[in-house]
């Protein structure tokens, strides 16, 4: 079919109720924002730009949840993100002109050119994020960063407020007071 005049497929076979199977096939073209708007990200404000996602899955639900690393799951496919913005609800700055390429393998994804601006901050990463499906869909998961991560330009005074509360009571937020870098429990970081 078409969504908003761009193409996308896809199939879904969902086997045995009580030890349910999974399989998933989709591909697609997206606008961003239209997405957002159907499927709503509580910590998105907003989002534009253009992504082609070609995703599949296949495995049983419980094996997902009792060994998300097993061997009897498959994931793999990629997403490329062309000119994405995101305004996310408690940060004062956004990400603009986002690009990159991502690519799922089983439970890991490879992280090919992304770059993009927060704020006046630029950046490139490569890299790889491990352990993805079940910090995504499994509670207290550990989410695993290893990359190389380059910049032209870091503004600290826009990333640390932007890390810290956006207001502090009824008053804003001052450059050089109250920073704080706000870290979501369970990752593990190699920069």
């Amino acid at each position: 079919g078409h969504l908003r005049g761009k193409p996308f497929s896809g199939d879904l076979v969902y086997q045995n109720f009580s030890d349910p199977t999974l399989k998933l096939n989709l591909k697609a073209e997206v606008d961003v924002a239209h997405v957002l708007g159907l499927f709503s990200v509580k910590d998105l404000k907003s989002g534009s730009g253009q992504a082609k996602v070609r995703f599949a899955f296949a495995g049983n639900l419980r094996t997902l949840k009792a060994n998300p690393g097993s061997a009897t799951l498959s994931a793999s496919g990629e997403a490329h993100l062309q000119g994405v913005n995101l305004r996310f609800r408690q940060h004062p700055v956004g990400f603009t002109g986002l690009q990159g390429n991502f690519l799922f393998r089983k439970k890991d994804v490879v992280i090919s050119d992304f770059s993009g601006k927060m704020g006046d901050s630029d950046f490139l990463v490569n890299g790889y994020l491990k352990n993805v499906l079940a910090w995504l869909f499994l509670k207290n998961q550990p989410l695993g960063i290893e990359a190389d991560v380059t910049s032209r330009f870091l503004n600290l005074d826009q990333m640390l407020a932007a890390s810290g509360p956006a207001t502090v009571g009824a008053r804003k937020a001052q450059p050089g007071k109250g920073y704080a870098l706000n870290m979501p429990a369970r990752l593990a970081i190699d920069l």
